[in-house]
């Protein structure tokens, strides 16, 4: 009747319209709609009766006519037999739109609640508290098991690691359930039983709505014994703003998941899996500054690999790379809670720690040494794994330069490595 009246038509001097559900609006707009009342809750009735009957093995009917009454209005030109209190109906109009700016007010604020979002628990804790406000009955806020998956093992997009695009998993979580004054999450239920836990009551109605964020099927809610879905003409928009704010948690995660990868990719050696020399500045700097002011000393230990590039010569890189990781192991073993170790370069290494004492030098050296032997003796190659070290230990003072200490711990290394090289050519002589 709209469409007809934008088209210039009139209802119904020019055009008859009838329809077949004798709605609210059908009701009361002008003109009144002719329609039919058909017995809606009967038919609900009768339709639940069958389905007993066959489940009990009863013999039912195929068919079931019910009784549906005409509702002559003003859209054939009849006058109205089913005029409504005008009282009423000013009653119920205004009641719609009452509840229209409640939700509005409520869909306002709740968007701007969830907008300071940082965790999925700051989003949980928004809407407990506007669940009683919009007399949603039983809420469950239920995710699928992988709705952060992609981003909580990294950015490796691997298949199994996808977001959801059909159906659910089959282990779900429901971290809010909210029953009156009731609040509380059930960590896993499967999907196929639809909710996440039932309480043995009966005669209960839920609405299951879709959580998602465009294709990405992130879970769903169930909204049990309340009305507010089929009464509320913003169930959608506040349904949806609950959404996107899941997903805003969701690309947050991805967001730091990508910040800590890039993190370890600067500060860490990817083939040694200790710090590089990026990392090693980091946090020697924060180990130096601390000596400065508590005045505890620092022990530095500067490490080059004896025969690298002869075992990289005789039995390929791959060995290089080997034998490099387990001289790597080596100095990740010798170092305590109080010591970090890096790769320096291609082939040196170093160790700093604080709180050194008289003593520490030879024993770190001592035990270097001893793992060393230990892992040449595990891994049984026809070369041996070896390296050469130069310590030292040193108080901090205001006018001393990091690099000046790991310049004397190299420096050091270096005569113990001339001294090595020699003694073996001696003993090839």
């Amino acid at each position: 009747m709209e469409e007809l009246r934008n088209l210039g038509y009139r209802v119904p001097e020019d055009v008859i319209v009838t329809g077949f559900d004798n709605t609210f609006n059908a009701r009361h707009h002008s003109p009144s709609l002719t329609t039919v009342d058909r017995p809606l809750d009967e038919a609900g009735y009768q339709a639940c009766q069958v389905i007993l009957d066959l489940i009990a093995g009863k013999p039912t009917c195929k068919e079931l006519t019910l009784q549906a009454t005409p509702v002559f209005a003003e859209s054939c030109g009849c006058k109205s037999d089913y005029d409504e209190n005008v009282s009423n109906y000013k009653q119920n109009v205004f009641k719609r739109l009452t509840d229209c700016h409640n939700d509005i007010s409520i869909l306002n604020r709740l968007t701007t609640d969830l907008a300071d979002n940082d965790t999925l628990e700051d989003v949980i804790e928004d809407i407990a508290r506007y669940v009683n406000e919009l007399h949603l009955g039983r809420f469950s806020l239920c995710l699928c098991s992988n709705w952060d998956e992609a981003f909580r093992n990294g950015w490796k997009q691997h298949e199994e690691h996808k977001p959801q695009i059909r159906g659910y998993t089959e282990k779900m979580s429901a971290p809010l359930i909210i029953e009156g004054e009731k609040k509380f999450a059930v960590e896993s239920f499967s999907s196929s039983a639809m909710y996440p836990y039932r309480d043995g009551s009966s005669g209960n109605v839920s609405y299951f709505l879709p959580l998602h964020f465009r294709e990405v099927c992130l879970g769903y809610y169930i909204i049990t014994n309340s009305q507010f879905p089929l009464k509320s003409m913003l169930c959608h928009s506040i349904m949806l703003s609950i959404s996107h704010s899941v997903e805003n948690i969701r690309k947050l995660l991805n967001l730091n998941s990508m910040i800590h990868e890039l993190d370890k990719l600067y500060v860490n050696d990817p083939l040694c899996n200790i710090y590089n020399r990026n990392g090693f500045i980091r946090a020697a700097d924060e180990i130096f500054n601390r000596c400065k002011r508590t005045g505890e000393k620092m022990l530095i230990s500067f490490i080059d690999m004896d025969g690298l590039k002869l075992i990289n010569d005789n039995y390929g890189h791959k060995e290089g790379d080997f034998a490099l990781q387990r001289l790597a192991d080596v100095i990740s073993n010798c170092c305590n809670m109080h010591y970090i170790c890096a790769r320096f370069g291609g082939d040196e290494f170093i160790i700093l720690g604080s709180g050194a004492h008289d003593g520490d030098v030879e024993i770190l050296e001592n035990n270097f040494k001893k793992q060393l032997e230990h892992i040449n003796a595990i891994i049984n190659k026809p070369y041996e794994i070896s390296a050469s070290i130069g310590s030292i230990m040193s108080e901090v003072s205001d006018d001393l330069m990091l690099f000046t200490l790991i310049t004397e711990a190299d420096e050091i290394m270096y005569e113990k490595k001339k001294k090595k090289a020699t003694s073996r050519y001696l003993r090839r002589e």
